[in-house]
């Protein structure tokens, strides 16, 4: 498999005194209504989500095995992807390319956006309940995700805000 020859980001790299913004109206009702699906569909039992779990634990494993590029041959290229990468060098790559295309959305996507975004670290936050032990390798990865989503609402939040701004005019710090 040939490497991917799209931009490489560097690791996203999260400061220890990082505080996310607070949770809008929009969101919480978000979070509620997908709790009420998950519900619904019974993906809220432990058992699902330990299948989850597992799924991600397969998904892992196959980013570590060094035969990776020979069993990703028939999916074709993966954006982002370059081969030797782990599953966390890859979802590096994947949110860093997300906020470059964000940068081009109007704001009312962004503000979906970040919704769905929240409705991501929420049910990843969700699995982290039952991912024992929290010392496994999914553990760690969906609590890195976590982190790494919630970066990713950040900047949207900064993207929307800039946007705002330069639509009524003010100046952008």
């Amino acid at each position: 498999m040939a490497a991917n020859s799209q931009t490489r980001y560097p690791a996203i790299v999260i400061s220890q005194d990082f505080i996310p913004s607070s949770l809008l109206e929009g969101e919480v009702h978000a979070i509620g209504a997908t709790m009420n699906s998950q519900i619904r569909k019974g993906q809220n039992l432990h058992e699902s989500k330990l299948i989850q779990l597992e799924g991600l634990r397969d998904l892992n494993q196959l980013f570590q095995n060094p035969n990776s590029p020979d069993n990703l041959k028939f999916v074709g290229d993966i954006p982002g992807y370059t081969p030797g990468m782990t599953l966390l060098e890859y979802s590096d790559q994947v949110i860093q390319s997300m906020l470059v295309d964000a940068e081009r959305f109007p704001i009312e996507v962004l503000k979906e956006f970040r919704i769905e975004i929240t409705i991501w670290i929420y049910s990843l936050q969700m699995l982290l309940k039952v991912c024992a032990p929290v010392d496994a390798d999914e553990c760690k990865i969906l609590s890195s995700l976590s982190d790494k989503y919630l970066y990713m609402r950040e900047e949207i939040i900064k993207t929307t805000q800039k946007k705002m701004k330069t639509e009524l005019g003010l100046p952008n710090e």
